[in-house]
């Protein structure tokens, strides 16, 4: 090649190159455009409105409306095909937008219609743009009898824009070869069957194209319109603001129930109310052979308050005392439900064939053992989540909304409105209607008289039985197939184990168990278990591995299967600790691998991959139900066991609602035992059988012999503090004196605690004190000159009680101490450079009871009111009172509670950690609380 030609075709290459980048340069954007006022109808004036669809004066360019995304009017228009011939009108015509178009250019669009112009209104503009964009002509004189009818308007906003839209419905009756497309605007129209857009909507035909190819405006419109004509067709009354039928000016989408309330007795079942008359029957025995009540008089007490309960505790039938309650509760419920109800298959299927992700919750006004038996009956007890007894909302009536308050809260749900209720009782729909929930009445007839049961102002439908759900909820059972589809729902795998397989089991994880530790309880097959740390440990390799529960009386186990055989009750993660390798080193050189467990994306130290994890009872704050939903979109009851340590969390979720509630029961039972129930702490368990063993056939004594004392508090106590003060062994001996007291007390020398007057004097003082704790030495100086006691609030109340006996020990307390020579004190100069404050921690002249109570005052002056209060320094002579306004151990916990959670989020910022932390008042708590620490010691030494 000569070079002049080699010249020509580099000098054309390159003038090719620059035209291509030139061209590609001056491609204009749309933003450009606008700007430019170059697209399609720029400078149409269009009406623009504010926030509440008032028009503004003037309006605006529609290049302007556009650019600063100003709320303005457009029309959506459903155009529903009628085909003479198929005679079918089940079809809609569906438009795709021009290259042109400023607005979602070659987008479907399910609703086309136009942005209104200035002083143009919204039927105006439908009408002129199905003529002008498809030649579709509709109204009074139009020869096709082709009809338009205006909807509802609607808001609708996004980060493209904002507007409010008219939805209008047109009947074309016309052919589609009679269509003529106005080509700058519409470049093809689609002829797509309701179902089939329903199939867009909720993404189970993957065939049809995906958002990103539909107008999202239009498809929110088109939503908009199927949910109006199911409501019309059902005709339900949506009563709920914003999403009623009857308020159409500002018609919105209607959100998908997250929760499901089910009533249980007349509701989920129906027997002529038989058991309803039997419960009934139960508590007018219940009032009169108990309570000696004349009859008929439970039905009073009913009426007036609610429930015969709330009626029996208001008018002094019944203590507030939660055993006696209780056991009420156990006897009225005693009914043999096996006698009324049988398995109703048919209901079970209903409820799950509903959408699985929503969980489902039993809220009735009875008793959870008995909800229990009717579900067990009908055969449905593992398709619910929870029971919302009685007793969970507090024994309020459930048509108050103290009930419903509570159902919501144990449902953690915070907007009612996503919330769907179904029972038998207008009181109880009228309830959830005023809150905002959505209701459904079961049951056409009242059971007192036959008359009809209605509630139009209330309920959005009335059902005659449940079976009828999806006759007027057809959306719970319309749920998305498609991740399904895409990850069917395989059956569980539970894997039986014999009692020798789980004890094989215990034995390699958990090793050799505590003294006197035994198994309560063992599951396998654990579906999901994760920690606070957020990591979720499930589906570990291992052929046939799987996570597994053991409870003992001393804490709960979750250990997996693929765990090395070393564990033991020690350990908790594996974990590789060799530095990490270098990238070159692994990537190049396959005979130096990353570490097992090292995250490839670069963390080190390595995650660890958790096998085994331990949480003992005592350690527990407190256990909670919790709904898990699985990969299938399946809700399950899990829990979720919250320790006192720093916030930390054990979840897991079983295979079966039964063992999740078994688990649950067995914590609450011997985590949380409460007065009645301390034999079931491990302390009295693990001794148990050894007790059981050494108990004489003949005497029937125990005969074994009591533990060795790993710690004697009379010597201790006079190695830490001398002989100053009178040890007192026999007055709290078996905690008759104070039950929340050691069995050791301690008094001043001049009250022996051999003499009658003492013990009187303690009695007394026990008396005037809340829970019987009376001041009482905590700690003291060796030679007794300076010495710390606790006490409880007085029961001073409203007439200033005192009493001479509380008093007159406080005074020989003060003496006992005040008989003893004291060093010389530090001169005020210096103890004011010591503390940087002038007469911090000097007691006044002559004062020697420094009173220092911890709370705010306002909280121990309201006290006063339910009798008890704070001291009178007029009564103690030589006495001081401070407050200190420490909160409570409430509002501290809760304190700590959210600084935990700040820690250890993840989304928690950097920039404004500090206020975060501040607004904790976990630093508030502190400071005040070294303050009043710092004080006491100041006291006592100087």
């Amino acid at each position: 090649m000569q070079q002049s030609q080699f010249l020509e075709i580099l000098l054309f290459c390159a003038t090719g190159t620059a035209f291509v980048l030139y061209q590609k340069q001056k491609i204009p954007t749309l933003r450009d455009k606008l700007q430019q006022g170059t697209t399609l109808n720029a400078k149409e004036r269009v009406c623009t409105v504010d926030e509440h669809n008032r028009p503004t004066a003037q309006g605006h360019l529609r290049s302007e409306m556009r650019l600063q995304n100003l709320w303005h009017r457009a029309t959506y228009i459903i155009i529903r095909h009628v085909d003479e011939q198929e005679q079918e009108d089940d079809y809609v015509l569906v438009q795709r937008r021009s290259h042109l178009k400023d607005y979602c250019p070659n987008k479907l669009d399910p609703a086309p219609g136009g942005v209104v112009g200035f002083q143009e209104s919204y039927k105006t503009n439908a009408t002129r743009e199905l003529l002008e964009e498809m030649n579709i002509a509709v109204g009074e004189t139009n020869e096709t009898n082709n009809e338009i009818k205006y909807l509802f308007t609607f808001p609708y906003q996004d980060d493209a824009v904002r507007c409010w839209g008219a939805l209008f419905e047109v009947m074309y009756r016309g052919s589609m070869d009679d269509i003529k497309l106005q080509p700058e605007e519409v470049s093809d129209v689609l002829r797509l069957s309701i179902p089939e857009l329903r199939r867009i909507l909720l993404k189970k035909d993957t065939t049809i194209p995906d958002d990103d190819n539909w107008m999202p405006d239009g498809l929110h419109a088109l939503k908009l319109y199927l949910q109006y004509q199911r409501d019309n067709s059902l005709k339900r009354r949506y009563l709920l603001k914003g999403y009623s039928t009857s308020d159409l000016d500002r018609y919105r989408l209607r959100p998908k129930p997250r929760v499901i309330f089910f009533d249980c007795d007349d509701c989920l079942y129906f027997d002529g109310w038989k058991l309803a008359s039997a419960l009934t029957a139960k508590i007018e025995e219940w009032c009169t052979q108990h309570k000696g009540l004349p009859p008929g008089r439970a039905y009073e007490l009913y009426k007036k308050h609610g429930t015969a309960l709330r009626g029996l505790l208001a008018e002094g039938h019944l203590c507030d005392d939660e055993e006696k309650i209780d056991a009420y509760l156990a006897d009225v419920h005693d009914i043999p439900i096996q006698d009324h109800l049988t398995v109703d298959n048919e209901l079970r299927d209903i409820i799950l064939q509903m959408d699985p992700s929503i969980p489902k919750y039993i809220f009735t006004a009875s008793v959870r053992a008995h909800a229990e038996r009717c579900l067990q009956a009908l055969g449905i007890e593992d398709l619910f989540v929870d029971i919302i007894d009685v007793k969970s909302c507090n024994l309020a009536t459930k048509h108050s909304k103290e009930a419903f308050e509570a159902a919501l809260r144990i449902a953690k749900v915070t907007d009612p409105e996503t919330c769907l209720f179904l029972d038998d009782s207008v009181s109880n729909i009228q309830t959830a209607q005023s809150m905002g929930i959505r209701s459904i009445l079961v049951g056409l007839v009242q059971r007192d008289g036959g008359s009809q049961k209605t509630s139009p102002e209330h309920a959005e439908h009335e059902i005659e039985r449940i079976h009828d759900i999806p006759n007027v909820l057809p959306e719970l059972f319309e749920h998305n197939q498609q991740q399904q589809q895409q990850q069917p729902n395989k059956p569980i795998v539970v894997v039986e184990l014999d009692n020798e397989q789980k004890t094989a089991l215990i034995k390699k994880h958990l090793g050799n168990l505590l003294p006197g530790e035994r198994v309560i309880m063992f599951l396998s097959n654990l579906l999901h278990v994760s920690d606070s740390s957020g990591w979720e440990y499930n589906n570990l390799e291992g052929e046939g591995a799987m996570w597994c529960c053991c409870m003992t009386y001393y804490r709960v186990v979750l250990f997996h299967t693929a765990a090395s055989s070393s564990s033991s009750s020690e350990t908790t993660t594996t974990t590789t600790t060799e530095d990490p390798p270098k990238k070159e080193e692994s990537n190049n050189n396959n005979n130096n691998p990353i570490p097992e467990g090292w995250d490839t994306n670069g963390c080190w130290p390595p995650r660890p991959q958790v096998r085994y994890l331990q949480m003992p009872l005592a350690s527990m704050e407190r256990v909670e139900k919790s709904v898990y939903t699985t990969a299938q979109n399946q809700s399950l009851m899990g829990l979720v066991m919250h320790g006192k340590d720093n916030g930390r969390q054990l979840r897991f979720t079983t295979t079966s609602y039964a063992d999740t509630l078994r688990v649950h029961e067995s914590i609450q039972t011997y985590a949380f035992p409460g007065r009645r129930n301390l034999g079931y702490l491990f302390a009295f368990e693990s001794k148990r059988e050894d007790v059981m063993n050494s108990i004489n056939a003949e005497t029937k004594q125990v005969t074994l012999p009591p533990t060795p004392k790993r710690f004697d508090p009379i010597p201790e106590f006079r190695r830490q503090f001398g002989s100053t003060w009178t040890i007192y062994e026999k007055t709290n001996e078996t905690y008759q004196l104070c039950q929340s007291y050691p069995s050791i007390l301690v008094g001043p020398p001049s009250l022996p605690e051999t003499a009658p007057e003492t013990q009187r004097l303690l009695r007394s003082m026990a008396s005037f004190r809340s829970e019987g704790r009376i001041p009482a030495l905590t700690w003291s100086l060796r030679d007794g000159s300076a010495s710390l006691w606790r006490a409880s609030q007085p029961k001073v109340g409203l007439q200033g009680n005192r009493n001479s006996s509380d008093e007159f020990w406080l005074r020989h307390v003060a003496e006992t101490s005040q008989q003893i020579p004291k060093p010389a004190l530090p001169s005020k100069e210096s103890l004011s450079k010591l503390t940087g404050q002038p007469d911090v921690g000097m007691l006044p002249l002559g004062c020697t009871l420094k009173i220092m109570d911890l709370r705010p005052r306002s909280s121990a002056m309201a006290n006063r009111t339910s009798g008890y209060g704070y001291e009178n320094t007029t009564n103690y002579p030589g006495s001081t009172l401070t407050f200190y306004n420490i909160t409570n151990i409430h509002g501290v916990r809760d304190s700590y509670q959210k600084l935990s959670a700040l820690c250890l989020s993840p989304t928690t910022p950097d920039v404004n950690f500090g206020a975060l932390v501040e607004d904790t008042k976990w630093l508030h708590h502190i400071r005040l609380i070294w303050n009043a620490s710092w004080e006491v010691a100041y006291t006592l030494q100087v």
